[in-house]
């Protein structure tokens, strides 16, 4: 059990340290490729491939700060503004005016999630963490220190 739960351990460090690396190096091997042949439109191209999923891991880790810190109503509210007042409106004007169809309805939903990430990223930043702990110690211990409720010695 225990050689297990190190080897599940291992994987997941692995995982997650990896795989920034390899979008790296595909985007390096890629990018100089594309260099080498001359074709810096197809350089451009690789480059905005490869950002794309760091962007993804990023608002990854910005909504699962939110969830840790509480902040679903924030996040909804984020969720709403991103999604529905700047990536609906771009996907349904992407995909019937300007006729881009099931593309333009994909880079919506993408411009959605795209503004979505700085906006989590402002209110994670603008974040007075000393609030944040002692609002956390409060919901635990109920406004009395752990002290008085025989939680510490």
């Amino acid at each position: 059990m225990h050689s297990m739960k190190e080897w599940l351990h291992s994987y997941r460090v692995l995982w997650t340290v990896s795989r920034p690396y390899g979008f790296g190096a595909a985007a390096s091997t890629r990018d100089s490729n594309e260099l080498g042949a001359g074709n810096p439109k197809g350089a451009r191209i690789a480059t905005c491939a490869a950002m794309f999923p760091a962007a993804r891991i990023l608002q990854g880790v910005l909504l699962g700060i939110a969830r840790g810190c509480g902040w679903q109503h924030t996040g909804a509210y984020i969720n709403l503004g991103a999604i529905y007042l700047c990536g609906i409106p771009v996907a349904a004007t992407l995909a019937f005016l300007v006729q881009l169809r099931g593309r333009g309805h994909w880079i919506g939903i993408q411009v959605g999630a795209f503004v979505q990430t700085p906006l989590l990223a402002f209110v994670t930043t603008c974040t007075n963490w000393e609030k944040q702990a002692s609002k956390a110690r409060e919901r635990i211990f109920g406004g009395s220190s752990p002290v008085n409720n025989g939680l510490c010695h």
